[in-house]
């Protein structure tokens, strides 16, 4: 792997790290989606491991979360070894985070709010 990260890359992948901590993926997702991003080729979970300095097994799960996401998918292999890439570019995955924490998150507070309005105290229900 010919591929290494600087100091304004690095700064980057804390960014990334604390955008997905914040929305509930961890910190280690947000260093593996930066590092995948920022290769621009597909990378092996080892070379994800290197450049994130994450074990195997921490890539492994925060590729799986980033695939169940559709941010991230399997492209080939080099080997034995699965590569792995991003599937599109930094604005349209933050696009696809607020996408899913409107369709996940909010759907569901607005769906209990509306299922669950008439057993509010007078009080309460006048503000929810």
């Amino acid at each position: 792997m010919d591929i290494s990260f600087g100091k304004p890359e690095k700064e980057l992948l804390n960014l990334m790290s604390l955008f997905t901590s914040s929305i509930g993926l961890g910190e280690a997702a947000g260093r593996v989606l930066g590092a995948l991003m920022l290769a621009g080729v597909p990378l092996s979970q080892k070379e994800i491991s290197e450049l994130t300095e994450y074990s195997p097994s921490i890539v492994s799960i925060c590729l799986s979360k980033l695939e169940n996401w559709g941010i991230v998918r399997r492209v080939g292999r080099a080997g034995k070894r699965k590569l792995y890439a991003t599937t599109s570019t930094l604005l349209d995955i933050i696009e696809v985070f607020f996408s899913n924490i409107i369709d996940k998150q909010l759907s569901f507070l607005t769906e209990f709010i509306q299922d669950h309005i008439d057993s509010f105290n007078e009080d309460t229900k006048k503000n929810a």
